[in-house]
């Protein structure tokens, strides 16, 4: 029985005639439980703390009994303990953790049947770890083109979006400069001198906040 209810009592005779009836005012049955918790962060970086701070808030004050806490990080099953009616939790992320959002659930159930739900999330920031430069070849003749596409992987192994400014110098000067998010691409000039070319870069991280 949830939601808006209400008692209706009649007084009947013996031979089934009505003799008083009387209806009680309407009143609210629920079987929510509020649960409320809060981060000591939003943002977090590779091997920060995360600490979960929460309470339960019953409908109209009643006592819960025998209630069951179940948390999930990403899915995956956390032991959490609470006193009364708050709880609490701390944990350091991984320094691999993924980069990006991460989701908090948490859900509580009771002997009779309550039953209560909260989800919040919080964001990683990735952090650079690795940097290469992939050429589409090593050797290369006057008018071809050289693509130069930047690589930059964070904590996870996972590739960041990145803004690459480079220059390329042939054995007496400087003959490219440009910069580009996703790669570049230039001609070699038709009278190049010929020998070993040197790329100089450097990389400029877009998006690593959130």
């Amino acid at each position: 029985m949830i939601g808006e209810c209400l008692v209706d009592v009649s007084l009947k005779s013996d031979n089934d005639e009505l003799i008083e009836s009387v209806t009680s005012k309407t009143f609210f049955v629920t079987d929510n439980i509020e649960v409320l918790f809060s981060l000591n962060k939003k943002t977090l970086l590779p091997g920060e703390k995360l600490i979960l701070s929460g309470e339960i808030k019953p409908s109209f004050e009643d006592e819960i009994k025998n209630a069951k806490l179940n948390v999930k990080i990403d899915d995956i099953p956390v032991a959490i303990e609470f006193k009364g009616l708050k709880f609490n939790y701390e944990t350091t992320l991984s320094k691999i953790i993924k980069s990006g959002e991460h989701n908090i659930e948490i859900n509580l159930n009771d002997s009779f049947g309550n039953n209560g739900n909260k989800k919040e999330g919080f964001y990683v920031t990735p952090v650079p770890k690795k940097l290469e430069l992939n050429l589409n070849n090593t050797n290369f003749k006057p008018e071809e083109i050289v693509e130069i596409k930047p690589l930059l992987y964070d904590q996870a192994g996972d590739l960041i979006a990145e803004s690459l400014l480079i220059k390329v110098y042939n054995p007496q000067k400087e003959v490219f400069s440009g910069e580009s998010v996703d790669g570049i691409q230039f001609t070699i000039p038709k009278h190049s001198i010929p020998g070993i070319y040197k790329i100089n870069y450097s990389v400029y991280i877009v998006a690593i906040s959130h």
